[in-house]
């Protein structure tokens, strides 16, 4: 459980304000820096540009000053969770995550619900430390891949996955998948595998295969509507590759489910 012990947003002090805690405050202190700051590290002083971060570990020396103008948002919290592995985000250094305006706006959630203490007060912010740590962690992931492959490929290639994942009953084609990309096929399965570490076709069957599951729980549709909403030619083909994933057919997955 994610905990809150002091939060602050968009909060501004006197020029040139400086915080120095020698062994650090006790928890976790996550800040986004909306101006430019003086950040005392292991073995160097760093000046940030605006919009950078940086996650305190417990015990670690916070030493920080404004440059002039003193803004940021800011929340110290304590948990039993093994976050950093879990995350992969990185502690006592500066970051500059893009999505900064999604960041601020989850810790201003975290600061009306630390003020408010509404009913579930604990959990939602709980759940919105989770979500923090959830968007920093995909977009340094995606900032990492963007450092080894173009980043508008990349994009490119994100915005098209999730089309082909979310229009499974499309009779996707090799081709009419590379098309998405405006790259050859061959180009386009050797990127795919690339970026996401599987084929196109493994991750369009298998998002095929979850779906049949989940209709086959409701038996006012047969397995030939199934089949076609799950994009398979052909009951016979659906049959096939059902068993294959699932060592069932979808008649017998559909009996043992509503039984």
């Amino acid at each position: 459980m994610y905990k809150v012990n002091y939060c602050g947003y968009n909060m501004s002090n006197v020029d040139y304000d400086k915080i120095e805690r020698p062994n650090g405050s006790g928890d976790y202190l996550f800040l986004h820096f909306m101006t430019p700051m003086k950040v005392k590290l292991a073995n160097s002083v760093e000046i940030t540009k605006k919009n950078a971060c940086i996650l305190y570990s417990v015990g670690h020396k916070q030493e920080y000053q404004a440059i002039k103008k003193f803004t940021n948002s800011f929340f110290h919290f304590s948990t039993t969770e093994a976050f950093i592995d879990t995350y992969h985000i990185p502690v006592n250094q500066i970051f500059y995550p893009s999505n900064y305006l999604l960041i601020n706006e989850l810790i201003r959630q975290l600061y009306v619900e630390y003020l408010g203490k509404e009913m579930l007060y604990e959990q939602h912010i709980h759940a919105t430390i989770e979500h923090i740590l959830i968007a920093l962690s995909r977009e340094l992931y995606n900032k990492k891949e963007s450092t080894v492959f173009d980043q508008d490929l990349y994009a490119k290639f994100h915005e098209a996955r999730i089309q082909i994942l979310s229009n499974i009953d499309t009779p996707w084609s090799t081709e009419s998948m590379a098309e998405l990309t405006h790259l050859g096929k061959s180009q386009f399965y050797h990127y795919y595998q690339l970026f996401f570490r599987r084929s196109p076709k493994a991750e369009l069957l298998e998002a095929r295969i979850e779906h049949a599951k989940y209709l086959l729980s409701n038996e006012a549709l047969s397995i030939a509507q199934i089949t076609t909403l799950c994009g398979f030619d052909n009951v016979s083909h659906f049959t096939r590759y059902f068993k294959r994933n699932c060592n069932l057919t979808p008649s017998m997955y559909r009996n043992s489910i509503n039984k």
